[in-house]
């Protein structure tokens, strides 16, 4: 699948994995394995930050999909050192 969102929660998933949820164009939360994101060799550690919003490619089967590819549109730096915003994410959640 192929949609654009913006990620609204990051959480560190064993050594090398991440679960991040994305809000999608239609206003669904999808929870997303990011697999290997905390690598630095594939290139989904920046990709999968809090508030980046960009194309995600991803399967879904069942439950929970799997993160493939993002093509960043804007990573929303401001947002992302703005605590009373991040604290909204993570309680909102």
């Amino acid at each position: 699948m192929r949609q654009k969102g913006i990620i609204i929660k990051a959480v560190d998933y064993g050594e090398s994995d991440k679960i991040i949820t994305i809000l999608n164009e239609h206003g669904a939360k999808v929870p997303l394995m990011a697999r290997r994101a905390k690598k630095v060799k594939t290139g989904l550690q920046a990709q999968t930050q809090l508030f980046v919003y960009g194309l995600f490619i991803y399967n879904k089967w069942r439950g929970m999909g799997t993160l493939n590819s993002v093509d960043v549109i804007s990573q929303h730096y401001k947002l992302q050192m703005d605590l009373y915003v991040r604290q909204l994410c993570v309680s909102g959640s």
